[in-house]
């Protein structure tokens, strides 16, 4: 069944886009067709790590497909589709707009509402979902908590929040939270990102699991062989005993 997953960090930095192109590429080895929105208004960040900040799509109404190279296992495989037609492509693989549809997420939701003519972004999501038979969506939200970001969220059908061990997040967090749970989304989860490994995990995941109420997802430890792939690819293809 067709899942939104949409992804919520309590800052920049935290690794939010690494962890959706990462999970992506993980959902696509395991056999699943996922797609992927991009929330940032300048771009970069997801494209970067899928290597295509310097390709381009004319057409606006088509876009990528990714899918696994067997001649360069490191890498994937891009083609560009045009909406609405037949499925040329591999059973697994990624779809991600083109740069040009980037950014806010209503402008993303309006193109694909004018593509399929759905009368509502749920709509449009689910025409989307039927026409490249996906498994999954991921969203990769912005830090902030405004009308752009809340639309986002309330289409979920879960939600990731991304947070640091410190002071900041651990305030950020409380009112992210609070906003949250009024969209009345039945699934969120909690995801520690760029952990020391002198900390006490078992500890941490108590502690946080109790305050918040909330189920732990992940614990994503902050790793030299990550930091030094400075965003040069996908850890969980480039360095698959990470996952």
């Amino acid at each position: 069944m067709f899942r939104i997953i949409a992804f919520q960090a309590c800052r920049h930095g935290t690794g939010c886009s690494h962890l959706v192109a990462n999970l992506a590429v993980l959902l696509m080895q395991a056999g699943y067709r996922v797609g992927l929105l991009d929330t940032d208004p300048v771009g970069g960040g997801i494209r970067t790590l899928f290597d295509l900040e310097n390709e381009a799509i004319v057409d606006p109404h088509s876009y990528w497909w990714l899918s696994f190279d067997p001649q360069n296992p490191q890498q994937l495989r891009s083609q560009a589709y045009a909406y609405g037609m037949p499925h040329p492509y591999p059973q697994s693989g990624i779809y991600l707009p083109p740069e040009h549809n980037a950014g806010q997420i209503s402008q993303q939701l309006a193109s694909f509402q004018r593509y399929y003519g759905g009368t509502t972004p749920s709509d449009a999501l689910t025409h989307l979902s039927q026409d490249l038979q996906l498994d999954y969506l991921l969203l990769d939200t912005q830090p902030t908590l405004d009308d752009e970001n809340l639309l986002g969220l309330a289409l979920a059908d879960t939600i990731v929040v991304l947070l640091q061990l410190d002071a900041y997040d651990f305030q950020r967090i409380a009112v992210l939270l609070g906003i949250v749970q009024k969209l009345n989304i039945p699934d969120i989860w909690l995801v520690l990102s760029q952990v020391l490994p002198m900390i006490d995990i078992e500890a941490v995941v108590a502690k946080l699991t109790d305050t918040y109420q909330l189920p732990i997802g992940a614990v994503l430890p902050l790793d030299e062989d990550m930091v030094r792939l400075a965003s040069g690819g996908y850890f969980a293809y480039i360095i698959p005993n990470m996952t």
